[in-house]
């Protein structure tokens, strides 16, 4: 490292993280190749160290404006460009961050004019610049992707991910190109069989040789329940045949073991960044969410999986908050689900943790909400009769546990002391929630 980037980086080390990153983004233009690649390394470090919200406020349209200008400017030098977005939009994944901002800037139509020229050359074609300007832009794009490059990126990334020699130098590509084929799959559907064909034979593949690593594998999946067709055949084909909950259920224990559960707040605060499992843990939730909300097709294996996102829930309450909101809101969208198993929410811990929960939270608070919304849920569905007569009596004991647990934990009086804040959580959090304090309420 020369001493010029060196004093550069050195001035900016004491500064509050968030300016330190705006401030190493716009001092790059005046620095040359080689000094901004170290400039890159250091931007990686700050970003590593952020937490999730640190890095949401970092990443603002202006930051992507000054970026543009750079580029127009010619101020970037061959392949930082894509450098810098690619190392940007890893780190947004890690963090599990959805922003528009990236789609709101100009820069997002500036990255996909670079993607057409490069594409569109007769001459001189550089592959490798193409892959990396297709990553920065599907890790960057939640809602703004072409539809015209959506296909073309697609089929390019899963030949990546696919047509590679299993070895140590390839893994990390590998899973770069998943992460960037999963990140992308928030903001468009694929078009064609073939691609979720090819999503397939990669995740039987590693069942068979585990040539993945569990960040890639869970990208993966992600990219396949993104886009699969919620109809009844490719629901058994998941279910089933491809046995998703176990799936999951046994990443998440592999996770879990990774995790210390006991490290205190301190310690994580000097830590240069949450260990890579936690954040694939959230990853992992985040696509349970999407998929018990549209899932119809349950087996014995869904009920093994909700008990152990209750043990987790429980595992984490104490210092991994964002693991302990997200096996919320996960469990909240199986409560949303009018298909899901009636009485899975008492066999499997489900309204046990909810109670702990409630009666030792803040009432403005996210995790409030979510637990507030998955006893609506299950209250509501316990008041509708049931065609079913064996459904009806399961509907009938679970209304009355419901009822004895309001009466012998004090819940009646913790739900109500929530009443007054009901509008707000409403307002930010959840717009089902329901305003009338009564309809949170077992009667037999």
């Amino acid at each position: 490292m020369g001493p010029v980037v060196s004093k550069f980086i050195n001035e900016l080390s004491k500064k509050p993280r968030i300016e330190r990153f705006s401030k190493l983004i716009s001092g790059l233009r005046n620095f040359n190749k080689t000094d901004q690649k170290e400039i890159i390394k250091e931007l990686e470090s700050v970003m590593k160290a952020m937490d999730k919200n640190e890095l949401k406020g970092a990443l603002t349209v202006g930051v992507f404006e000054e970026i543009k200008r750079m580029i127009e400017d010619r101020k970037l030098g061959s392949d930082n460009d894509y450098l810098l977005m690619k190392c940007i939009g890893y780190w947004k994944a890690m963090k599990n961050i959805v922003i528009c901002n990236f789609g709101k800037s100009s820069l997002c139509k500036r990255f996909e004019l670079m993607i057409f020229e490069e594409m569109n050359k007769k001459e001189g074609k550089n592959e490798k610049r193409l892959i990396g300007l297709y990553e920065s832009y599907y890790l960057l794009s939640d809602d703004s992707i072409h539809e015209n490059l959506a296909p073309i990126i697609t089929s390019c990334l899963l030949k990546v991910a696919s047509d590679k020699e299993e070895s140590p130098e390839t893994e990390k590509e590998v899973e770069m190109a998943l992460l960037a084929l999963s990140e992308g799959s928030r903001g468009i559907l694929v078009k064609g069989a073939q691609h979720l064909q090819e999503i397939t034979r990669i995740i039987f593949h590693h069942n068979d040789h585990r040539n993945l690593t569990q960040l890639a594998f869970q990208c993966a999946w992600r990219f396949m329940i993104n886009n699969w067709n919620s109809n009844s055949n490719s629901q058994i084909v998941v279910v089933k045949y491809m046995n998703f909950l176990t799936v999951v259920k046994r990443e998440l224990e592999e996770l879990a073991k990774c995790v210390d559960w006991k490290r205190e707040d301190e310690e994580k605060e000097n830590s240069l960044a949450e260990p890579k499992a936690t954040q694939i843990i959230v990853r992992w939730l985040d696509v349970l969410g999407y998929f018990f909300i549209m899932c119809n097709k349950w087996d014995d294996d869904f009920y093994e999986l909700v008990r152990f996102i209750v043990e987790l829930f429980r595992t984490a309450r104490d210092n991994e908050q964002e693991i302990s909101e997200m096996c919320a809101h996960a469990l909240k969208m199986l409560a949303h689900n009018e298909n899901s198993s009636v009485d899975a929410f008492e066999k499997c811990g489900v309204l046990d943790v909810i109670s702990e929960e409630l009666q030792q939270l803040k009432l403005e608070n996210r995790l409030a909400s979510d637990c507030l919304s998955i006893y609506l849920q299950i209250v509501r569905r316990l008041s509708n009769n049931s065609g079913d007569e064996t459904d009806e009596e399961k509907r009938k004991e679970l209304k009355r546990k419901m009822f004895e647990k309001l009466e012998e934990e004090g819940l009646e009086d913790v739900i109500t002391s929530f009443h007054e804040t009901l509008e707000y959580n409403q307002s930010y959090y959840d717009h089902s929630l329901s305003l009338n304090i009564f309809d949170y309420f077992v009667n037999v």
